[in-house]
């Protein structure tokens, strides 16, 4: 703090600060920090609405985030609003209170699913509590409008979709502060999609080496110096992985290590590998040996992220990705009509529910042991389609 001060010339206010500390060493800093008039706080905390530990989310931390979604579907000014009202606040308001934690954590799919029971309940009834009036389900709710859904996102996507973001700054942020204590006390040398999920690290970290397996079909590294470039386990040749290729024995055959960079493959201005006249592995050698020769005078490698069939680009796109791991439905014709730029919301919201067949009409109310008429002609076994018909036989389109 001192050197810190020197170099600023910010000095901290013993009085206002706290010091939270975890790991091995807690006493001597503990002592370290009552020497100084620091007073020591306890994990967890919330720091910008959000909380900090050093241990896996309990339901009891979840907490604020299912109050606060609760209190903005409570509100009393959103209990006059229409269908299209409710819907614009979830995709608008409740995503993005969803969307900012999961920027930093991934939320169990438990939690997941209660805010989206949530949304569902407050989308049909008004309220978060009441779950039983819902006309169409979520999942079918969960597409995008041309898919013939009502454009909300499944949160699990997103939420997948926010983690693979986290995963591709540990190839692309190198100044990052978290990048830099990942590859020194985690990574130590070794590639990302090669070291052991026992070992040390957060919650966080253990539960994005579970997502290596989805993250790697997105990836593929365009080499360069091939310096930063693991031989073995990143996709630099499109091919996936060559140690899957060869085999544990693949390192031995080649003489290159399982953290060998393509840099060290190396010498003079060609490769340099064991056993290039052997057959065992002759594919593989002809393959290696049609690629550019690494270079200095080429600049860094360069991390490619998949946007569609063939293409990458060197950069990242949740929305993007998102389309790429969502589920998908045919495209519907009737889009166009009901989802127009000038359409008013709420009368295109009971459009899109006659499309679906979801309104209260005679014959599904009879099914609810419900019996009522139309308050217009007095029918009590009225259709969608038959109502349909009877306008245009009027003349009414």
């Amino acid at each position: 703090m001192k050197d810190y001060a020197g170099m600023s010339g910010l000095h901290i206010n013993a009085a206002k600060s706290q010091i939270f500390i975890a790991g091995s060493n807690r006493s001597e800093l503990i002592t370290e920090a009552e020497a100084l008039g620091i007073g020591v706080g306890n994990l967890p905390i919330r720091y910008l609405g959000m909380p900090l530990t050093t241990k896996s989310l309990t339901p009891h931390d979840y907490e604020p985030l299912i109050d606060k979604i609760r209190k903005k579907m409570l509100c009393w000014s959103n209990k006059s609003l229409s269908f299209a009202g409710r819907l614009q606040l979830i995709k608008s308001v409740i995503t993005s209170m969803v969307n900012f934690w999961s920027s930093a954590f991934i939320l169990p799919a438990k939690r997941l699913d209660t805010i989206e029971s949530m949304c569902s309940a407050f989308l049909w009834s008004g309220s978060p509590t009441q779950t039983h009036k819902a006309k169409v389900s979520w999942d079918d709710l969960c597409y995008p409008k041309e898919e013939g859904g009502l454009g909300v996102r499944k949160l699990r996507d997103t939420s997948k979709a926010n983690a693979l973001r986290l995963i591709w700054r540990l190839f692309t942020q190198s100044d990052s502060l978290w990048v830099c204590w990942i590859k020194y006390y985690l990574l130590r040398q070794s590639s990302f999609w090669d070291v052991r999920d026992d070992t040390k690290g957060s919650w966080m970290w253990r539960k994005l080496l579970k997502l290596r397996d989805m993250a790697y079909e997105f990836m593929r590294v365009e080499v360069r110096d091939g310096a930063t470039t693991h031989f073995w386990f990143d996709n630099w040749m499109g091919v996936g992985k060559l140690i899957d290729a060869t085999g544990a024995i693949g390192t031995t055959y080649l003489g290159l290590t399982r953290q060998e960079l393509v840099c060290n493959a190396v010498s003079g201005d060609g490769w340099s590998m064991r056993n290039k006249r052997s057959r065992r592995f002759q594919l593989l050698y002809n393959q290696i040996l049609a690629e550019q020769v690494p270079s200095v005078d080429r600049g860094s490698d360069l991390v490619l992220r998949k946007q569609g069939e063939d293409d990458y680009k060197d950069s990242f796109s949740t929305a993007n990705t998102w389309e790429q791991i969502r589920r998908k439905k045919p495209k519907v014709d009737w889009c166009r009509v009901v989802w127009f730029s000038q359409n008013i919301p709420r009368y295109a919201f009971i459009t899109w529910l006659a499309i679906q067949n979801r309104l209260s009409t005679g014959d599904r109310m009879r099914s609810w042991g419900i019996t009522q008429g139309c308050g217009l002609c007095g029918e009590r076994d009225e259709t969608r389609d038959q109502g349909r018909t009877e306008r245009r036989s009027n003349g009414v389109t």
